[in-house]
């Protein structure tokens, strides 16, 4: 699996890299499972940030680079389940899909202002730990070049089929899904349990461009 991963994450690159080293040179050894993850998040960030400050393009082409970077790392289907929590199986089948298009949006949206703070920070991954169930904590940080402020992020990874995934954000220890799955059944909970009622505020949230639910 190891082996696998490895090939698909780094494709041509590897290939190309190996071909240019000198023949008698030592195999380097293989990466672990915990230094891919981290290397998946290394370059993730990397094109994210690349994409989201790169002025000589329009904003609007930012947007759809970032959406295009978003969605081949984030397993949304998964976050949007955990994050609906209990109320995934209370909801019609039209108002789950209503609900992961909605939640999609608004969570690429958090990530792209998030990440724009970031803009000429300096951006360092710090390494890769065990989580349950096969998943992966891959710390970074960025540092402020002006205030030496340094922000400490954990991306949570997981593997799906043959592929890492992005499936939520700890900023300074706190969750984005665990925030968001608090929050949104407070809503529920004041509609009358009706998943209805979130719906209606993502909706709003989404009309008028923002992240945040009232």
């Amino acid at each position: 699996m190891t082996h696998v991963l490895f090939l698909l994450f780094l494709g041509v690159l590897s290939v190309t890299a190996a071909a240019q080293a000198p023949t008698t040179a030592p195999a380097a050894a293989p990466l672990s499972v915990k230094q891919q993850a981290a290397l998946f998040i290394d370059t993730w960030q990397q094109q994210s940030l690349l994409q989201l400050t790169d002025m000589s393009v329009p904003e609007a082409v930012r947007i759809q680079r970032f959406r295009q970077i978003y969605r081949s790392a984030f397993d949304v289907p998964a976050t949007a389940r955990f994050v609906l929590g209990r109320y995934w199986n209370v909801a019609t089948p039209q108002e789950q899909n209503e609900f992961m298009q909605l939640f999609e949006h608004l969570l690429m949206q958090t990530y792209r202002q998030k990440l724009r703070r970031y803009k000429g920070h300096s951006a360092k991954v710090l390494g890769a730990s065990d989580l349950p169930n096969g998943q992966y904590l891959v710390g970074a940080s960025f540092t402020n070049p002006t205030t030496g402020r340094i922000a400490q992020l954990g991306w949570q990874v997981g593997i799906s089929g043959n592929r890492f995934v992005i499936l939520d954000l700890q900023i300074e220890g706190f969750s984005v899904a665990g925030l968001l799955r608090n929050q949104y059944a407070d809503v529920i909970q004041r509609g009358g349990g009706r998943v209805e009622a979130l719906l209606y505020q993502l909706r709003l949230a989404v009309s008028e461009g923002g992240t945040v639910i009232r």
